[in-house]
């Protein structure tokens, strides 16, 4: 402990803040400097730390720059943390934050054992991930290509008289849906092409994962997750590669559309799902009803508590 110096880095895009705690109790916190966000000036800040024989031990926080800079730093033979930013301890009423101050309190808060990090991920996992997301961001371009297309129909009045939508017999429906003016005609067909694109790209990622799935290492995994009732392929794939577990099965599978996701949920807590109303409000459990004001007889006696407190 004494032997380690704590460093903490506050990255960005371009540049990376710098500050440093020495490891033994009452040590020095200063902020180092700061260096640009590239490879090779992360190595030779590595080396300069490093000259004196300490054990470095580095902390970041979870961010929309990713793991290249953790995978750097552990390849050299360093220890190195991915910070939850949800998790960080904060100061009541400390609403002063910069880029300074965040890596000094990295780094005090790592020399003090108070940071929680994430998992991090390989780089074949990360790739898998990134290629679900990319199914995930598609299917939310196609329920945004159908909604405008829906909302532009039922502004013109052109009503579907089925209870469905995007079925077979919807979409021959929207065939036979025509306008006079050429300006309305040429919307409509761009809004209907938009969302054949749109569902054609999500069946192309799709295929895409079925086929890169057999050669991931977590394959067996996905598998057995699918024999859970409720579960599907795309929402087993999606579990494991963002590794939450079962608790966000029931989440996933409400999330992609998949029925029967209330098993699951009771599976992972033991219990029935809760009830929940219309709104998706959950409802309040009735109160447990008092025995001696209903009279009812007890377990065994055959008398209610009310006749022999009488």
């Amino acid at each position: 402990m004494e032997n380690s110096t704590f460093i903490g880095l506050d990255v960005h895009k371009a540049s990376i803040p710098v500050a440093i705690a020495r490891g033994e109790r009452g040590g020095e916190v200063r902020h180092w400097g700061s260096v640009p966000h590239r490879p090779d000036h992360i190595r030779k800040l590595v080396e300069k730390l490093a000259a004196g024989g300490a054990r470095l031990q580095f902390c970041y926080e979870a961010g929309p720059c990713g793991y290249g800079l953790h995978r750097q730093l552990v390849e050299v033979g360093h220890d190195c943390i991915v910070v939850a930013p949800s998790l960080l301890p904060m100061k009541a009423g400390d609403r002063v934050k910069t880029d300074r101050r965040d890596a000094v309190m990295l780094a005090k808060l790592h020399r003090a054992g108070e940071l929680t990090g994430v998992w991090v991920p390989d780089a074949a996992h990360e790739a898998m991930r990134d290629l679900i997301r990319a199914r995930a961001t598609a299917m939310r371009v196609t329920g945004k290509a159908r909604q405008h297309l829906q909302g532009f129909l039922l502004r013109h009045g052109r009503i579907y008289p089925g209870k469905k939508g995007w079925t077979g017999a919807y979409r021959r429906w929207l065939a036979t849906v025509h306008f006079t003016h050429p300006a309305q005609q040429i919307v409509l067909q761009d809004y209907i092409d938009a969302v054949a694109d749109a569902e054609a790209r999500v069946g192309r990622l799709t295929g895409q994962i079925a086929d890169l799935l057999p050669s991931w290492s977590l394959a067996p995994v996905v598998t057995a997750i699918q024999t859970m009732r409720g579960v599907a392929f795309i929402v087993a794939v999606t579990v494991v590669a963002e590794g939450r577990g079962l608790p966000a099965l029931r989440h996933s599978a409400a999330a992609d559309g998949v029925s029967r996701a209330d098993p699951v949920g009771a599976f992972q807590r033991g219990e029935r799902a809760p009830r929940r109303d219309h709104q998706g409000g959950q409802r309040p459990c009735p109160a447990r009803p008092d025995r001696r004001r209903l009279e009812l007889p007890d377990a065994g006696t055959g008398q209610s508590e009310a006749s022999r407190a009488a």
